[in-house]
């Protein structure tokens, strides 16, 4: 391995994958010593950005810099690991960087396969979850025409890229997945719709083109009850929140009243001050 004085830390194999010097790591890999597994090596290089990446092979390198010729050489001679990457699998990595060309490159010559890629964390994300959470739509685009799962759940929380991009409020990309045929009213772990978490995380442009398309009794029930379970336990000088959940309860009722949808109302009782649940936008401009 070479210290270089700007913090890099590369061996020869890395040097040549940087410069794509594709002849120098074809010599490098017919002749280094069969105890080293060079391809493997990690160090610490700069990307193509301006960051420094640590644990990166010369894989990677290559790959940074988009030699890809390089990339075929230290995959098919020097049988480079594509799930070594410097936290992820590469293919996670280029997703994660937003690289598309290294993205179509590892796909396109079947070096990684976009559904049983995954991230090396316990939650074992999916590379579209992945690009749903970056809002990447391009890369998201091109994973769906490439078959990845669209109701694929993480091992933890089981989101769905549905849900993931609806959480992060990056409406062209639920848009995308929604148009794409991925279920709009599957439940994570704790029982959420897409729908709810975007209510939760205030992504108001979310909440409103999903409630386009999902105009049933559960979803309208769910809304009001997120609505008025959270105006009830905040404070009532936190105006931001409840007309927030106000706006919420009002396009529920909306709806109801557009599609003739009535309404199970629970009966007055003390504990509420004998107060009945609104039915009308008449009760909510009372509120």
């Amino acid at each position: 391995m070479v210290n270089r004085l700007n913090n890099e830390y590369l061996s020869l194999l890395m040097l040549a994958s940087l410069h794509g010097y594709d002849a120098v790591v074809r010599v490098l890999l017919a002749h280094c010593p069969a105890d080293i597994d060079q391809t493997e090596l990690k160090g610490r290089a700069y990307s193509n950005n301006g960051d420094l990446v640590h644990n990166a092979t010369a894989l990677w390198c290559a790959l940074d810099r988009a030699h890809y010729g390089v990339a075929q050489s230290l995959i098919d001679l020097g049988k480079a690991n594509v799930n070594n990457g410097p936290f992820h699998p590469l293919l996670i990595d280029a997703i994660i960087r937003e690289r598309f060309d290294i993205v179509c490159f590892l796909v396109e010559n079947d070096y990684a396969d976009v559904n049983e890629t995954m991230t090396n964390d316990q939650n074992k994300c999916s590379s579209l979850i992945v690009a749903a959470a970056k809002g990447n739509t391009q890369i998201m685009t091109y994973l769906i025409e490439k078959g990845a799962k669209l109701d694929y759940r993480t091992c933890i929380h089981e989101n769905t890229p549905l849900t993931v991009a609806a959480i992060e409020g990056h409406i062209a990309s639920v848009k995308l997945l929604y148009l794409a045929g991925a279920s709009s009213n599957v439940t994570n772990r704790y029982g959420k719709t897409p729908l709810i978490l975007a209510a939760e995380n205030d992504r108001l442009n979310v909440v409103d083109f999903l409630l386009d398309y999902n105009q049933d009794e559960t979803t309208f029930n769910n809304l009001e009850l997120l609505a008025s379970s959270y105006m009830v336990s905040k404070n009532d000088d936190e105006r931001q929140e409840p007309e927030r959940m106000i706006r919420f309860l009002r396009q529920s009722t909306e709806k109801r009243l557009l599609l003739n949808m009535s309404k199970s109302v629970a009966q007055p009782i003390a504990a509420y001050d004998f107060h009945k649940e609104c039915q009308s936008i008449d009760d909510l401009n009372q509120i």
